[in-house]
């Protein structure tokens, strides 16, 4: 977190032209690679190399004891941060999958299933064959859940179609259905494009995002 925050500041300050990775060349090429710094004299060589306000960040946020700004910093480049979020989000019943022998998406776990996943009536070893019409494969069914989010509203039925063993041992087809619902979710230090970025956040952002392509 503090090599973002500091390459962004660094970004910012250079209109793109220098980051951490130029800061960190510039230190080794004057310095070499091995030799140690005590923190404040590294902070006063660093100002010296790049700019007064790097020396003060790092005085402040590294070697002090404030929290980093990271909504601060992550808004120069159109981002936006929150450490918390809670919200609701569909859900297909808090199940597990894995592949089986043959390739196919087989329900592995039912130990955390939520309210939804016991009206849908899933069993263990149970393989989806299809997600609401979409039928579902060995890799696609992250993305068949993910369209079906999308698209979904609470109170429509969701349908899906499994192979489940019967009492003879003899797999057969079994229509799953149960109308979709929302659960509470929480997400921690979440960060999301700012779709109103200003031209100039969005030239560094490209700044930052192609230093790291480059790296």
């Amino acid at each position: 977190m503090i090599a973002m925050c500091l390459d962004i500041k660094l970004l910012q300050l250079s209109a793109g032209k220098y980051g951490i990775l130029n800061l960190i060349a510039d230190l080794s090429k004057k310095y070499g690679k091995d030799q140690p710094f005590k923190d404040e004299a590294l902070f006063a060589e660093i100002g010296k190399l790049t700019y007064p306000e790097i020396r003060i960040f790092l005085e402040k946020y590294v070697a002090g004891n404030q929290a980093l700004p990271l909504e601060e910093i992550l808004a120069l480049v159109g981002v936006n941060f929150s450490p918390l979020v809670q919200d609701s989000t569909f859900t297909l019943g808090r199940i597990s999958f894995e592949l089986d022998t043959d390739q196919r998406q087989r329900i592995s776990n039912l130990s955390n299933m939520n309210a939804f996943g016991r009206a849908m009536g899933y069993q263990v070893n149970d393989i989806i064959l299809s997600l609401n019409g979409t039928e579902i494969t060995a890799s696609n069914l992250d993305a068949a859940i993910l369209d079906l989010y999308k698209t979904a509203k609470v109170g429509e039925p969701m349908q899906m179609v499994v192979l489940r063993k019967n009492a003879a041992g003899v797999e057969e087809k079994v229509s799953l259905s149960a109308p979709m619902v929302k659960v509470p979710r929480k997400r921690v230090n979440v960060l999301e494009f700012d779709a109103n970025a200003s031209a100039e956040q969005l030239a560094l952002r490209d700044s930052w995002l192609l230093e790291k392509i480059r790296a």
